[in-house]
């Protein structure tokens, strides 16, 4: 079964069905209204195949990005099972995890957890399909299978003070597979440049799509992190508004 292409949704504060995506509340004032102008004017008008879901100031570990524009495929999700909206940012954790090292002892899950919460866990990660669940180790499945993401695209929106801005888009490499400073203008500043290529930091400003950046950003595997499982999550599980 095929899915309309290019399907996109936006996941704010206000939105009513993504209460367990904790969202800050934006502030009114420059840095909100270019945030606003960019998603209308570069990305609801991008041209990909994939289904694209926008965030808008998500809470993770690492702060609060402006934009988080995750691009990912729903034929991959089509055979996921309803249970799997159940699963929990603790099981995201582990279900990285077990990517990362290939298998994981429950003995291990037992000490951290206890033995109660180590079963209930172990039957959300089962009915979800998510992972292999034996009676005494956790493996992993082919990501092919289990991630649908295949871009996540964060952008930090600066007005002023563009070395701040280029810390926190710094800190957004960290689940991100491209990250991006949005100016409201360019700075005559060569620095600006030279840092953001050191990071790995694309630069973009109101005028120019992240497909003509100023500078390209650094493109990164995925998933690179918990976060980006749970945008994998949030982006199918807040989706049955999309149309098949």
């Amino acid at each position: 079964m095929r899915y309309t292409p290019n399907v996109i949704s936006y996941f704010t504060s206000q939105a009513g069905n993504t209460a367990e995506t904790i969202f800050r509340q934006p502030t009114n004032g420059p840095e909100l209204d270019i945030v606003n102008m960019y998603c209308e004017e570069h990305l609801a008008s991008l041209g990909v195949n994939e289904s694209l879901s926008i965030f808008l100031e998500p809470k993770l570990n690492t702060g609060f990005p402006d934009i988080v524009a995750v691009f990912w495929d729903k034929e991959v999700s089509h055979t996921w099972p309803e249970a799997r909206a159940n699963l929990t940012s603790s099981d995201m954790a582990i279900v990285h995890h077990v990517n990362l090292v290939g298998q994981i002892p429950v003995e291990q899950l037992v000490k951290r957890f206890g033995t109660r919460k180590t079963s209930e866990m172990m039957l959300r990660l089962s009915d979800s399909q998510v992972a292999e669940v034996q009676s005494d180790e956790i493996l992993r499945k082919p990501l092919s299978n289990t991630f649908a993401v295949k871009r996540i695209v964060a952008i930090e929106a600066k007005v002023r003070d563009w070395s701040k801005g280029l810390e926190q888009a710094f800190q957004n490499t960290l689940f991100a597979s491209e990250s991006y400073l949005l100016l409201e203008s360019l700075p005559n500043s060569q620095n600006l440049f030279k840092n953001a290529e050191r990071l790995g930091v694309g630069i973009l400003d109101k005028n120019r799509s992240v497909t003509q950046p100023y500078l390209k950003s650094k493109v990164g595997s995925l998933p690179t992190s918990h976060a980006a499982w749970l945008f994998n999550e949030w982006a199918w599980k807040f989706s049955d508004n999309l149309e098949a």
